[in-house]
């Protein structure tokens, strides 16, 4: 079940044959991160959303108190809810298709330029 579900990056040792040819390091990851992806922002990333977690007491104490929250716990919310339907339709939308693990191997300006000629 969880094959093909992590991501790697090896970074060439400084001494390495690989790193003198210009080989810098090399990533492999999941195709399947592409579904997720919109415009390189992933779901689930706003840390203000776990404020949402918090005693609504709690969070009312914070504000008066010390000011510490700032997040509108309404705009908050519709946030969440605006994830869990874009993850929604992300799945449901890929549901027939295969996904295999991506590789891109970065390398030197040198290296890069010479290939490219």
């Amino acid at each position: 079940m969880l094959h093909d579900s992590r991501s790697l990056t090896i970074k060439t040792y400084q001494g390495s044959k690989s790193r003198a040819g210009g080989l810098l390091y090399s990533q492999f990851y999941p195709s399947i991160k592409e579904v997720f992806a919109a415009g390189n922002v992933y779901p689930f990333t706003n840390a203000a959303i776990e404020t949402l977690a918090l005693d609504p007491q709690l969070r009312k104490t914070w504000q008066q108190v010390r000011a510490g929250l700032s997040h509108d716990p309404i705009a908050l919310t519709r946030a969440y809810l605006y994830t869990k339907l874009r993850c929604h339709y992300a799945i449901s939308g890929s549901m027939q298709k295969c996904f295999s693990t991506r590789e891109e191997h970065r390398v030197s300006e040198l290296l890069f330029s010479q290939i490219n000629t």
